[in-house]
């Protein structure tokens, strides 16, 4: 892990836990920020080519990420956007239901909640399972009324988990729409559409997949391709490469997934420091990255139930983060303490989480573990 440090730009007195609040980025990012910045200071050597070839670039390096197709990628700009674009193509009626994880994120849910009340259909809220295993939670609730579940790999607050590739197995039984969050996931471990068959997979690129903020990916799977965008733009369009025919206004659009990018997909800054990170990820793969930090989580589990705090069994949380809850509330004070100590963690519902990678040293944990 030593090694790794120095890809970074962390000063050694820093503790850093907290990627699944936001990541550090490489070096490599950085560079490809700046780089990009020193380009945008030079429009005219941005050609109409610029708009096109960089996103083609991101969504296949994506799709490697997710076992995918590179036509099945969409550019979004948050999981909010991509939350609304499932729900869009979602055909629901008074009565329906809507199936969510108890304490997910506002972004999957405070849509959810508004669709279905705009529909007269219920909104399922699964109660968070003491052992940190969603799997049977979410099947039980599953009946011939649920259109939609909304789930997250990983919960964001702790890290517990739900068997994606089960439930989306009974998912397809009733012709549900399975969307998946994988913010707090997709970059971290290894994930195959292949196997789990998701309708709708968002991953924004700040946290796990170690980019810039405000950018993300939409997989969207076949059988939804030719549905609704949330925007009409000019790029999304066949032909948009030739600006001597937009004013035709193509009413048809690009294949696959594209329809539903963003507008102003080609992002000159965003998108070089996306692909950078894109590449480095796919070069230490995430099976690797999930190995390593699966080591780095158990011990830290050992130490913290040693020190009095309660944690998932491992089958149960993610190999990649974890939270951590004791007898007595967890207050804010806490993460100020150990923030005066240079070592950065969150505090998320109940517990404190604990979000680690590569970066993080034997010196970051002794720290870590001393201070619990």
């Amino acid at each position: 892990m030593n090694n790794v440090r120095a890809l970074f730009q962390i000063p050694d007195d820093i503790s850093y836990f907290n990627l699944a609040g936001i990541s550090p980025l490489l070096k490599t990012v950085r560079n490809a920020g700046e780089n990009a910045v020193s380009r945008k200071s030079s429009p005219w050597l941005m050609t109409p080519e610029t708009f096109f070839h960089e996103t083609e670039i991101a969504r296949g390096l994506f799709a490697r990420l997710i076992g995918a197709e590179a036509g099945d990628i969409a550019l979004i700009p948050s999981a909010s956007y991509g939350m609304a674009t499932a729900l869009l193509n979602l055909k629901l009626k008074a009565g329906d239901e809507i199936i969510v994880q108890a304490e997910e994120f506002p972004s999957v849910y405070l849509p959810l909640e508004k669709f279905c009340r705009q529909h007269e259909a219920k909104c399922i809220v699964v109660a968070r399972p003491p052992d940190g295993n969603w799997t049977p939670a979410v099947i039980a609730a599953i009946n011939s009324k649920t259109r939609a579940l909304a789930l997250s790999p990983a919960h964001w607050t702790d890290g517990s988990v739900v068997d994606t590739v089960k439930v989306g197995a009974c998912a397809r039984d009733v012709d549900a729409m399975l969307i998946l969050d994988g913010c707090q996931s997709i970059g971290a471990v290894l994930f195959d559409v292949k196997n789990t068959k998701p309708d709708f997979l968002i991953v924004p690129t700040y946290k796990w997949l170690m980019g810039p903020y405000s950018y993300g990916f939409l997989y969207v799977s076949p059988r939804f391709q030719s549905g609704n965008p949330l925007e009409e733009n000019w790029v999304s369009r066949k032909g948009a490469e030739n600006f001597l025919t937009l004013g035709a206004y193509e009413p048809h659009y690009q294949a696959g997934a594209r329809r539903f990018d963003m507008g102003e997909r080609s992002n000159p800054i965003a998108l070089p420091m996306t692909i950078a990170a894109l590449e480095q990820l796919l070069t230490w793969r995430p099976e690797w990255i999930s190995e390593r930090l699966a080591q780095i989580t158990d011990e830290i589990a050992t130490c913290a139930a040693s020190k009095g705090y309660t944690v998932h069994p491992k089958p149960n949380r993610s190999p990649h983060f974890l939270g951590l809850r004791r007898h007595g509330k967890i207050t804010p004070e806490l993460v100020d303490q150990f923030s005066a100590q240079k070592i950065y963690l969150s505090l998320r519902g109940d517990c404190l989480r604990i979000a680690p990678h590569l970066h993080n040293t034997r010196a970051d944990l002794e720290r870590l573990f001393a201070a619990l």
